[in-house]
């Protein structure tokens, strides 16, 4: 499947490399929370940083990542 390139999320994604090499260096969990309007990228920016990590051959690390969905509302 051809992806089209990740337009202005540079400085995100320098962001999100460097709080794994930070967990990596320091051997400490790190946690973060992308937030943000439906459809607005923050799949497709974690997508990127896990497949630049998984591409090199240096960094090793295991990615979590989960989302949080909208309790439904009871009705009476």
């Amino acid at each position: 499947m051809a992806r089209s390139t990740l337009v202005g999320r540079a400085n995100h994604l320098v962001m999100l490399e460097e709080v794994v090499t930070r967990a990596i260096d320091f051997q400490a969990p790190q946690l973060v929370t992308v937030v943000g309007n439906q459809g607005t990228g923050k799949t497709r920016l974690i997508n990127e940083l896990i497949t630049k990590i998984s591409a090199s051959k240096e960094t090793k690390c295991r990615v979590f990542h989960g989302a949080a969905e909208r309790e439904a509302i009871a009705q009476q």
